[in-house]
């Protein structure tokens, strides 16, 4: 056997354990002191080879980030999330595992995530990975939107816009404001996003929730803040019942809520942005607010 045709089952797995330590490193480097700041001697150093290892093994800090990301465009979870969909004969379950698979994913490459949409700011080659990231993602939300077609749930006309309440629900904006920004559970984010889709997509003839007419302004409180005569209270609970009820408007309706609850006894209202002032970002968004209306109900 030649040398030259010689290869080491132990080299290739030490190459590889070497290559994920530095791109491990890299990753957290990146997400603790950013993009622009981290060098290649640090990401050296913190996967203890030398600097040359790094460039031979991934490359420069382009090529590492796009080793950080490259995961998402053949993860195990979104295949998964395919094949179950395309098995399923329920549209209210279609919307269900897109909300279980994107958890998974977004849990899991939280951190990637985050990296890849702070070095946007600061780098041209890594802006260019987000939109081509973005755009991976929301095709493949369009491909799963797309069973809802198949089943008769959407109609070819509505196909395009089943496929931005996908994006809006379940791409990175809503799942990094209710994880990150309101500090809310896996599962509770799930199973919300999931049951707004289940909403907008298969009872688009339901009413309104009381609650929608009150962030949209079309809720009017009487005297003192107490609801007219005969007036179902607020969410439908009972008397003196201490109810939270986050909810994702268009960014544009953000201030005519605030102005709504603002003036009631009883209640508040917060609503934040919920993309990143990066431009970048913003192409690639869904622009939205999230409201969280507390509001305690009359007596």
């Amino acid at each position: 056997m030649s040398r030259a045709s010689y290869h080491s089952p132990r080299r290739q797995q030490a190459a590889a354990a070497t290559r994920d330590a530095i791109i491990e490193a890299a990753q957290e480097l990146f997400a603790c002191q950013g993009y622009a700041r981290t060098t290649v001697a640090q990401i050296a150093e913190a996967a203890r080879v030398a600097a040359n290892t790094v460039y031979t093994s991934v490359g420069g800090k382009p090529q590492l980030l796009a080793a950080i990301t490259e995961g998402g465009t053949g993860d195990a979870d979104v295949v998964e999330t395919l094949t179950a969909v395309a098995r399923t004969t329920d549209p209210a379950e279609v919307i269900r595992l897109t909300a279980a698979g994107t958890r998974r994913v977004n849990q899991r490459r939280a951190k990637a995530v985050a990296v890849l949409l702070d070095s946007a700011q600061a780098d041209p080659a890594a802006a260019e990975m987000l939109r081509v990231t973005a755009r991976y993602y929301r095709e493949t939300l369009a491909t799963l939107a797309r069973r809802l077609e198949d089943l008769g749930a959407v109609q070819p006309p509505d196909l395009n816009r089943a496929a931005d309440v996908f994006w809006y629900l379940f791409g990175w904006t809503s799942w990094r404001t209710l994880i990150t920004d309101l500090d809310w559970s896996w599962d509770d984010a799930e199973q919300w996003l999931a049951q707004r889709g289940v909403e907008a997509l298969l009872e688009p003839a339901r009413p309104k929730p009381r609650a929608l007419s009150l962030l949209v302004g079309h809720y009017e409180h009487g005297p003192r803040g107490k609801h007219p005569k005969g007036a179902v209270p607020c969410h439908g609970l009972p008397p003196t019942r201490l109810t939270r009820s986050p909810m994702l408007i268009p960014y544009g309706a953000a201030h005519a809520a605030t102005r709504s609850l603002s003036t009631g006894s009883g209640s508040s209202c917060r609503a934040s942005s919920a993309i990143s002032g990066n431009p970048a970002v913003r192409s690639t968004s869904t622009t939205c607010c999230l409201v969280s209306c507390t509001a305690t109900t009359p007596f």
